[in-house]
């Protein structure tokens, strides 16, 4: 899996036209190395090509976010910062993963 995120308040970032090879526990501990700064966004590219990512809305609430450019739009769910780190281990663990039922789809 590929990773991407930017933190607003250290400069810290990867590009996503860039990302970087990383396994699980690195993952886990570079989405828990960033800051709690609004706008602040982490997000995992799978070997099929799909981006799951997380953007900072407040303490403990976050948008994941899952871009659909074919039907120009998103797959969206506010999630809390735990719920984040069990899609994260799914998505990991299951290269084959499909959108979760429950996100919903919100045209741009």
């Amino acid at each position: 899996m590929q990773i991407f995120y930017t933190d607003y308040d250290t400069d810290d970032f990867i590009e996503a036209n860039n990302p970087k090879d990383v396994d699980l526990e690195k993952a886990i501990n570079s989405f828990y190395d960033l800051t709690d700064s609004k706008d602040n966004f982490w997000g995992i590219i799978t070997p099929n090509n799909l981006k799951l990512q997380f953007l900072f809305i407040s303490t403990d609430k976050w948008l994941a976010d899952i871009p659909d450019a074919e039907r120009r739009g998103s797959y969206q769910k506010h999630l809390t910062y735990n719920e984040c780190i069990v899609l994260i281990k799914y998505v990991y663990n299951d290269t084959d993963w499909k959108i979760p039922g429950d996100f919903v789809f919100n045209p741009w």
